[in-house]
């Protein structure tokens, strides 16, 4: 079926979803977008993109919805439940793709729901950020039913470096928070690791090369000088630690790490709103 055929729907155009869903538009798939926040929909109207005036337009429109909001509050309101939203206004045989990382609990239990309505739900959340999307190299990772995900196979292959299918519904989130718990590991060692350095007077082509040839070669520590840690982004990673936690408790499981880059998050939030520094 040729991406113009494909009647496709994407809700949440935020710093991720807003470059994915221009992706689409670029790929020839016309895809109707919502987003609370009218100014966000502007580069969509600039790009001759069809906007919805809501959630439900969306729905009725769209046999393949995407959805990249901020979180499970946020993800609620949209699925809506049978009495509205997405699971009250798209037919059967509809597909919701969940980008956002939510708990994986809440995108099973809504899963539930949409089954009886005939409508299939796959959690697809991502790594890469507003970067990777833009540049069409984020990597997906994925739960729910094989067939649904093929059928949205070439929809995420237009921005995607890689999809992993990780199991059933709720799989993909569950892979996603296992990521974002050594990312931010990495992330905080990779902070002090750069302090150390700097403050011991190493050039920072020196620490680069340190950090390229040895044992803790690190992506991350390697791209941390360049990368912003916007409130925003400390904000989302202290959630996703927070879930990963949840889901550390239902499995009985002490994390230590995860303990500790909460608090230490909490720590850089405030930091960042006294005006303080970091590499």
């Amino acid at each position: 079926m040729a991406a113009a055929d494909v009647a496709l729907g994407f809700i949440g155009l935020g710093e991720q979803g807003a470059p994915l869903a221009l992706n689409l538009q670029a790929a020839g798939y016309a895809p109707v977008v919502f987003d609370a926040r009218r100014e966000a929909l502007l580069p969509f109207s600039e790009a001759g993109a069809s906007i919805a005036g809501s959630v439900d337009e969306v729905g009725h429109r769209a046999k393949v919805v995407l959805v990249c909001v901020n979180d499970g509050a946020q993800l609620a309101d949209v699925l809506g439940g049978a009495a509205g939203g997405l699971l009250g206004s798209m037919p059967a045989g509809g597909v919701i793709v969940i980008h956002s990382t939510v708990s994986a609990a809440l995108v099973e239990r809504n899963a539930g729901i949409a089954a009886r309505l005939g409508i299939a739900i796959v959690d697809a959340p991502l790594t890469g950020g507003a970067e990777g999307a833009r540049n069409k190299s984020v990597v997906y990772f994925v739960g729910g039913d094989a067939d649904a995900l093929e059928r949205c196979r070439p929809i995420l292959e237009v921005s995607a470096r890689k999809i992993i299918r990780a199991g059933p519904i709720g799989a993909g989130l569950r892979a996603k928070l296992v990521h974002q718990l050594v990312l931010c590991g990495n992330l905080m060692a990779a902070r002090d690791g750069w302090l150390l350095g700097r403050s011991a007077g190493l050039d920072d082509a020196i620490i680069m090369d340190v950090l390229q040839s040895g044992a803790a070669q690190s992506r991350v520590g390697e791209r941390l000088p360049r990368s912003a840690w916007s409130d925003h982004v400390l904000e989302l990673f202290q959630k996703d630690i927070s879930l990963c936690l949840e889901l550390g408790k239902e499995h009985a499981l002490e994390l230590r790490t995860a303990s500790f880059i909460e608090d230490e998050l909490g720590t850089q939030r405030r930091e960042e709103r006294e005006g303080s520094t970091h590499p």
